[in-house]
């Protein structure tokens, strides 16, 4: 495993600037809800700048590759645009970047969907990439509310934000990913 001012350097060689940025982003709003929760932070850079990985690759190649590697994954998400990175980036941080550690590895595989009961560092790369300074997503509760709810009750927090999320791709005619909503029916319980 690398330093994170090497990962940072690496994902800067291979990610647009703009996924960069965001990768940064999530990597720095992780850090400092670890940092808030008196908890270690340096997992949640190397989780952060690393979640992306697999962004360079075209999403209609990613499921073929998954396939040939002999990767499972929910048949649903193939069905579903722009998640599929988060199996693929799980794979690379394993091969490629020489990660072993399980909950960086998970906190790479469920930053798009969630999963139930995650770990601290599952929640905080999935809140980061959602709420990071770059973000500009239109929800209820604001961006603003969701970024000061996240450091005051996490788990409420994700609720919160996979139920924009759910709803909003609902409204959109979009599919929801099983494993998002089962995250959603565990989370429900922190909707007060």
């Amino acid at each position: 495993m690398y330093s994170y001012a090497e990962y940072e350097a690496l994902m800067k060689s291979k990610l647009s600037a703009h996924r960069f940025y965001h990768s940064q982003g999530v990597a720095h709003f992780a850090s400092a809800l670890a940092m808030a929760n008196g908890l270690p932070y340096e997992k949640c850079l190397i989780a952060g700048i690393l979640h992306d990985c697999a962004k360079p690759f075209p999403e209609n190649e990613i499921a073929a590759h998954l396939k040939k590697l002999n990767i499972p994954f929910d048949a649903d998400q193939e069905q579903i645009p722009g998640i599929l990175h988060a199996n693929y980036g799980e794979y690379l941080a394993r091969t490629e970047y020489e990660i072993e550690d399980r909950e960086i590895l998970n906190a790479i595989l469920y930053h798009s969907t969630g999963r139930p009961a995650m770990n601290f560092l599952e929640k905080a790369i999935f809140l980061g990439d959602f709420l990071e300074v770059g973000r500009n997503h239109i929800c209820k509760p604001s961006l603003q509310e969701l970024r000061k709810l996240a450091f005051v009750d996490i788990d409420r927090c994700v609720y919160q934000v996979l139920k924009c999320t759910c709803d909003y791709i609902s409204e959109q005619g979009g599919r929801n990913a099983e494993m998002q909503l089962a995250a959603l029916r565990y989370y429900s319980q922190y909707e007060q």
